[in-house]
This record gives structure tokens, C-alpha cells and sequence, in this order.
């Protein structure tokens, strides 16, 4: 069968975009009386954490819950099947929750209050604080321990994971946002296609030069509170107290600091001058922009890659049943560079999801669980979920494995995951980003503000005034709702 036209691909190359882009979480708030008392882990003293499943009786049944989507669902599908058939002691199964981290986070907050949780969960690493408040996870930093190793990630996974010195995943999956751009209108508008810009500076020279060229908007601007988040992190300032949320509880928001003022007064330039066409979080209208070639570049998350180059190349992908226009690639000639930062390119964090691991199920299961994150951490796995999945190299070393490289030259998914390894070895462990509790709020106040600046035009003083009291507002009520979890 032939590979379908470029307007075929393109229809489901925004579907499956679309399910990508639908992050934002479902309006979860962890409340005090959800928090139970959870094991203490799978292993009693003197045994690691894979003796229980050593004497169980029959193969211990490991259900796995997660929300990932295209590739990178069928890449977890694959080494499910493929752990299950290289040992009769465990058997897993995958139940996806939904299309969003919102949609996992809130089946594991029901199943918290129902007591009935999966062996294995997939969220996002930006539920961390959550997660920890509902006092149902087993810290991996325990298996860890048991087995007398350190956690075998790159020091930034590892900091971005930890929270008050423990270490929480079984397992990191990690993404970074990159800038994707088209070659051929940059090349039309006198601009090098190979050196796209690296700072928010360089952003808007290119955007005066496209679209003296004819494009309508240049940039793509996706309203997202991550992108606030990279652009304040990566000069050194802080978005809440206690270390980002780091060294404790945070409760009070820093919000209004030089970096965050420098960043919505771009915002706030690019779109009153043309050069951004603002869009909200939650929907494909960021990538159909760049596909229409009205806009000439977007800043996006790296797990795009690999579903971009298979849908291009004709084949088949799970896009949750989402549908979109048809469109035409002609013209369009995709390309990935660093993160634009305020100072430099790359200056980024840790994003994604990991894998967590229940203490509320007997030992056994939460054996089972650690032993399929293990399998899936080798290097085989990790290379999989790298060249298949998208998701980021974050073992100690692997990304230097032959495999690796050798993707990385290969051809656009690896160009574009290349761009997105290198920039995450680049990521400060000092810098990796706040760790909040109330995820929901967070993330819509933060949105909020950029929105109030790109569509209503509003001043920055008073965006950053309000912002500041709502993030107040929002950790102190969290703070209350778990005093003393």
C-alpha cells in the first residue's frame, strides 16, 4: 500500500498534535482528608525491593495507568508486551486513563479516596507535590537504597524529582520544549535556516525579518505557564518561596521578579507589533498556524517528534479519535532548535512525566512494579523510549550509547530529539523549576496573566500585581488543606 498524500498526513498529523497538546490538568485539589496511610515500601529490612516477588505465588498481576498518547503510547504497549514475554513472574497490563495528565491525575485522586490504585502510575512530573500529599507513594529513593546504588539519572531528573532530599520516581520520562521553525521562510526572508534564534531577543529580529517578508505572524505563541516558567528559571529567579517549592511547602508565590516582567513585556511587544498570534493551551491551532505557513515558528514540546516523522511517513497512529482540517505540506520544511531563553538558547528544565509507584498495594505488586520500571530503564528500553517514544535519554549515559547517536543523525525526528538530549544535558540541577501543590490553579493564574497581555492588552504592573495575590491566594489554601500531611 502506498504512503497517503501529504493531506492525509497532515489531517492526522494535527489529530495527533492536538491529543499531545491537551496537558492542562483536570481541576484536581488535593484535600487533607484524601491523604491515607500507604506501606512503607515493598521490602522489609535486609531485602531489596524485587524479594517479594521472589515469594509470591504465581505471577503477580501489575496494572499500569497512564495517559500517553500516539508513538509514545504504543512504544509503553510494546514494552509491556515485551516484558511479559521474558519472564513468567509478572504480568502487565496497561490501562490508559484518559488523553491528558489532568484525566490520570484525577482517576488516581478518585481512586485515592475509593482505594483502588494501580501498581503503576504515569503523571506528570509537575503532580510531584500532589502526589506526595495523598501519602500513597512509595519513594523509589528506597529501592534505591535497599540495593546500595544511587538513582542511575542525570542529576537535573534527579533534582527535578526529588523533593525535601527524597527521590520519587521509579522511573523518569522526560520532554523539554524546543523551538520548531520552517527552513524554507526563513531562507525566504534572508535569515540562515541552520542558525534559528537562541534568546527572546533574537525571536523577535527574526520575526521583523519574516514577516517583512510576507508572513502574516511569525511566531506561534502558545500561552503556556511552562514557557514563564523556563524563561524566570533559567536567569536564577524563583516563582515561589522555599527554594521553588523545593526545601518545603511552597506558600508564598515570588511571581513578581525582574525576569517575569521582562517576559511579559516581550509578550506584550511581539503581539501589539504582529509579530506573535497569541493561542491558548488545549488546543492545535499553535501547529495548524506554522502548517498554513501564516506563522513561521513555534515553541512546543520535543515528544511532537517522533509522531510528526510518522505521520509524514505514512503510517499509523493512535490519535484518540481526534480529527482536524485537511491541510498541505507543500512549502513546509521543518526544523528544531534550542529553547529561546531570556540570555541564552537552552535555558530550560525538566519536563514530562514519570513513573510512581503506589504504596497502598501489598508487596508483592509494588515489587512487580519496580521490577517492569527496571526493565523499562535498561538501556534497551531507554534507547526505545527515546527513539520511538520521543521521550528524553536520562539514564547516566545513554545518551552516548551508538544507537542514540546514530538516531540523532538519521533523519527529522532525530535532528529535532537531538536538539531536545542535548539542550536537557545542558539543564542546571539548581535550576529545574518549581514544585507547587496546587497544580491547577497554578497553572491557570499564570495562563490567565498571559492572557490578559496578549488579548485585552492589559498593563504588566497590574497583571503582575493580581497574578502575585492569586498565587498567594491559591498556596496558602493549599497549605491548609494539608497541614500536617
Amino acid at each position: 500500500m502506498s504512503a497517503p498524500g501529504p493531506r492525509r498526513a497532515v489531517l492526522r498529523l494535527l489529530a495527533a498534535l492536538a491529543v499531545l497538546a491537551l496537558v492542562a490538568p483536570a481541576c484536581v485539589r488535593s484535600e487533607r482528608s484524601l491523604a491515607v496511610q500507604g506501606q512503607s515500601g515493598p521490602q522489609k529490612e535486609g531485602e531489596d525491593c524485587l524479594t517479594p516477588l521472589e515469594k509470591a505465588d504465581g505471577p503477580v498481576e501489575l496494572e499500569v495507568w497512564h495517559a500517553i498518547n500516539a508513538v509514545a503510547k504504543t512504544t509503553l504497549e510494546e514494552l509491556a508486551d515485551e516484558f511479559n514475554a521474558s519472564q513468567d513472574d509478572v504480568r502487565v497490563t496497561v490501562r490508559s486513563q484518559g488523553v491528558t495528565y489532568g484525566e490520570v491525575l484525577q482517576a488516581y485522586i478518585q481512586g485515592v479516596a475509593g482505594g483502588q490504585l494501580p501498581g503503576l502510575l504515569h503523571a506528570d512530573v509537575k503532580d510531584l507535590q500532589v502526589l506526595i500529599d495523598t501519602r500513597t507513594l512509595a519513594p523509589a529513593q528506597e529501592c534505591f537504597d535497599a540495593e546500595g546504588i544511587e538513582p542511575d539519572v542525570i542529576p537535573a531528573a534527579r533534582a527535578a524529582l526529588s523533593s525535601e532530599g527524597t527521590y520519587w520516581p521509579a522511573l523518569p520520562t522526560v520532554s523539554s520544549n524546543i523551538l520548531y521553525y520552517n527552513q524554507s521562510q526563513f531562507a525566504a526572508a534572508g535569515l540562515d535556516p541552520d542558525d534559528p534564534p537562541g534568546t527572546l531577543a533574537e525571536v523577535e529580529e527574526a520575526a521583523e525579518a519574516l514577516k517583512a517578508s510576507g508572513v502574516d505572524k511569525p511566531l506561534a505563541l502558545l500561552l503556556a505557564n511552562g514557557f514563564v516558567e523556563y524563561w524566570v528559571g533559567g536567569v536564577g529567579e524563583q516563582m515561589v518561596n522555599h527554594g521553588d517549592g523545593r526545601d518545603g511547602l511552597a506558600t508564598e508565590a515570588t511571581f513578581d521578579n525582574p525576569a517575569t516582567r521582562e517576559v511579559l513585556e516581550w509578550v506584550s511587544r511581539m503581539v501589539r507589533r504582529g509579530l506573535a498570534q497569541p493561542h491558548a493551551v488545549g488546543g492545535v491551532d499553535q501547529f495548524l498556524s506554522v502548517a498554513t505557513e501564516a506563522s513561521s515558528m513555534v515553541i512546543e514540546t520535543s515528544t511532537a517528534a517522533t509522531t510528526i516523522e510518522a505521520f509524514v511517513g505514512g503510517q499509523s497512529v493512535d490519535t484518540g479519535g481526534i480529527d482536524a482540517p485537511e491541510l498541505d505540506l507543500e512549502g513546509l520544511t521543518p526544523a528544531a532548535g534550542p529553547f529561546p531563553g531570556l540570555e541564552e538558547p537552552g535555558q530550560a528544565q525538566i519536563g514530562g512525566g514519570a513513573f510512581f509507584i503506589p504504596s497502598t498495594n501489598p508487596p508483592e505488586v509494588q515489587a512487580a512494579a519496580w521490577a517492569f520500571s527496571r526493565f523499562m530503564a535498561s538501556e534497551a528500553g531507554q534507547v526505545k523510549w527515546h527513539t520511538k517514544g520521543s521521550y528524553l535519554p536520562v539514564g547516566q549515559g545513554v545518551a552516548e550509547l551508538p544507537a542514540i547517536r546514530e538516531f540523532w543523525s538519521s533523519g527529522l525526528a532525530g535532528q529535532m530529539l537531538g536538539v531536545a538530549s542535548e539542550q536537557l544535558a545542558g539543564v542546571d540541577p539548581e535550576r529545574v523549576g518549581p514544585v507547587v501543590g496546587p497544580t491547577t490553579d497554578y497553572a491557570s493564574i499564570i495562563e490567565g496573566a498571559l492572557s490578559r497581555i496578549a488579548y485585552q492588552g492589559a498593563s504588566v504592573d497590574a497583571v503582575i500585581a493580581q497574578a502575585d495575590r492569586e498565587l498567594d491566594a491559591a498556596l496558602e489554601r493549599y497549605a491548609e488543606d494539608n497541614a500536617g500531611g
